[in-house]
């Protein structure tokens, strides 16, 4: 009965007491088989006078902490400090119990007890100052799994200092482990506190050299939404809202991220974003072609502001994720003069031929169809045998003179996009684009 064996620990029983035959409450328990036994053995075992909750923190054994909580130590318990001349500080674990008494090297230094009662002033292991609380000394040793459990605790205080002005979170961000700086974030840990010397969480990450906690802190979802950090250049900025459960499919000051990041042209910063709204719609069974045709208060989407600003490679990223290719993106680049990025909403590689833009001469919609990856020396059966590679049906197209000029300008352009072996491309007849362009008569294209 591990709850009435707490209860009668915490009322003073005497863990210490023998029976008739010589055994302890501690031998008693081991000679059990059963979990409920090994509840009881731990709650013997951890003696609150001897074992400190700081410790077993720091351990990372969470039945201890338990166990010693059961007893009634406080979940922010805070230890007796001694100093090098074994002067006992303030602070004090759970119920009024004098220093702790650890085992684990790792968190302890050496001291003397003051006490003139104890014999020859006893050399015993003191808690090290610096981990103060069962927080502090779990985060300082890295364990998560206790960290997220003391977090679950009703009465913790998750912004409890040590002596000198440290928080579990600047131990968190020393150790670099996001594993412990989101849940200290989320059970509303102060980013802004700084230590006795004046340093906040961030810099503690950083001197330690890691940067990315101390970005994660200094980003803070109230004060900077998604919107905002997509129209930051630094990708960063909006990762760290994402660590912290932020999502980029949400809309603030009159627009989604999505079509801040599209005016604003940040590419790596729009490719987050697009990768991430993918994994929200997901796992929301949401449809990402809603958030790609989300408007803002312009009735704008990404797709027709970015195609206005001239932003091919946000154009073209949009509609590689699956744009709808709007007539007002059109419209809106042919408006703003930005004739490549109209040309790359109309001209769609599954419906437009590569082969019959250089036919006819069509250079803008030659170099917009290269740009959203069509082959430049790709082979197509479904066209004439004099046309059936892209270069061959510019020097056909030649023969036309109302195209002449312009086919003549697309040969130019696809030659340098083509490595030097697809000069020589055959179609299925053997011949090659030298050859129709001999057999038109054409000397300068030849």
């Amino acid at each position: 009965h591990a709850k009435m064996l707490a209860l009668l620990l915490r009322c003073g029983g005497d863990r210490g007491k023998v029976d008739a035959k010589g055994r302890t409450p501690l031998v008693i328990a081991r000679g059990k088989e059963g979990e409920k036994w090994r509840e009881v053995e731990i709650l013997l075992i951890n003696d609150p006078m001897k074992v400190s909750i700081c410790a077993a923190s720091g351990r990372g054994t969470w039945e201890d902490v338990v166990s010693l909580m059961m007893q009634g130590v406080d979940v922010n318990s805070q230890h007796v400090i001694i100093d090098g001349s074994g002067v006992e500080g303030g602070g004090k674990q759970d119920n009024n119990a004098n220093a702790a008494l650890v085992t684990w090297r790792d968190l302890v230094f050496w001291g003397f007890k003051r006490d003139g009662a104890d014999d020859n002033a006893s050399r015993v292991e003191y808690v090290r100052h610096e981990l103060f609380t069962p927080l502090i000394a779990a985060c300082a040793h890295n364990r998560a799994d206790v960290v997220v459990n003391l977090l679950k605790h009703p009465k913790i205080d998750v912004n409890l200092t040590n002596s000198k002005g440290q928080t579990a979170l600047m131990y968190a961000a020393a150790v670099g482990n996001m594993d412990l700086v989101l849940p200290l974030l989320r059970a509303g840990a102060n980013r802004d506190r700084a230590d006795a010397k004046g340093r906040k969480a961030q810099d503690w990450g950083a001197s330690r050299g890691n940067d990315w906690p101390g970005w994660v802190i200094m980003t803070d979802p109230r004060k900077i939404s998604v919107v905002d950090a997509a129209l930051s250049i630094n990708p960063k900025t909006l990762q760290a809202l994402v660590a912290q459960g932020c999502k980029v499919t949400e809309r603030a000051i009159g627009q989604t991220s999505l079509i801040a990041a599209a005016k604003s042209c940040h590419i790596e910063v729009l490719d987050v974003i697009l990768e991430q709204a993918a994994k929200e719609t997901n796992e929301m069974h949401g449809n990402l072609f809603e958030f790609l045709e989300a408007e803002d208060d312009n009735s704008e989407t990404a797709l027709v502001a970015s195609s206005r600003l001239g932003h091919v490679p946000v154009v073209l990223r949009l509609l590689k994720a699956g744009a709808k290719r709007d007539q007002r993106a059109v419209d809106a680049a042919a408006a703003a003069g930005q004739v490549l990025c109209g040309v790359m909403v109309a001209s769609d590689p599954a419906a437009r031929s590569l082969h019959d833009a250089c036919y006819r001469g069509q250079l803008m919609v030659l170099k917009s169809l290269l740009v959203q990856g069509s082959e430049p020396d790709a082979h197509d059966p479904r066209v004439g045998r004099n046309a059936s590679t892209p270069l061959m049906a510019c020097a056909a197209g030649r023969a036309n003179p109302r195209t002449r000029d312009a086919c003549m300008s697309c040969a130019r352009h696809l030659i340098e996009a083509l490595p030097e072996a697809a000069l020589s491309a055959k179609n299925s007849q053997g011949v090659t684009a030298l050859m129709v362009a001999a057999g038109n008569a054409d000397l300068s294209q030849a």
